[in-house]
């Protein structure tokens, strides 16, 4: 079953979330959680404007699987601090655990989405 999980909250997709962040577990093992507005439209933005504003090369480890675009430096904007605190609570982890954050591409074939790009404590869709 597929369910949009912004539907689940009131969302606006120019300002984010209206009220407070909620989490809802999608499946407890492994942990699979679903947080709706988990990034503002300018957070977004943001982060879609430092994977453009650094040219990398779009080498794909496999045919359609993920594609690694950027890794990110530990706290290199003000905004990527504040979205690596809240992962951080989101996930229960330490910061400096979480570092350092990768902007990818994901891949389209079952399998090979998760090849090539490190271990994961969280994904963000930014779509």
């Amino acid at each position: 079953r597929i369910v949009d999980v912004r539907a689940l909250s009131q969302y606006d997709s120019k300002q984010g979330s209206k009220g407070p962040l909620q989490t809802y577990v999608l499946r407890s093992e492994p942990k699979l959680v679903a947080m709706p507005c988990f990034a503002s439209h300018q957070e977004v933005l943001h982060l879609l404007g430092l994977v453009r504003s650094v040219p990398q090369p779009h080498d794909a480890f496999f045919s359609k699987g993920t594609v690694l675009h950027r890794i990110l430096d530990p706290e290199e904007t003000d905004v990527v601090a504040q979205i690596e605190r809240r992962l951080a609570v989101v996930c229960h982890f330490d910061v400096q655990h979480l570092w350092p954050l990768r902007m990818v591409e994901s891949g389209t074939v079952y399998g090979l989405c998760n090849r090539g790009v490190g271990q994961r404590c969280a994904l963000v869709c930014l779509s």
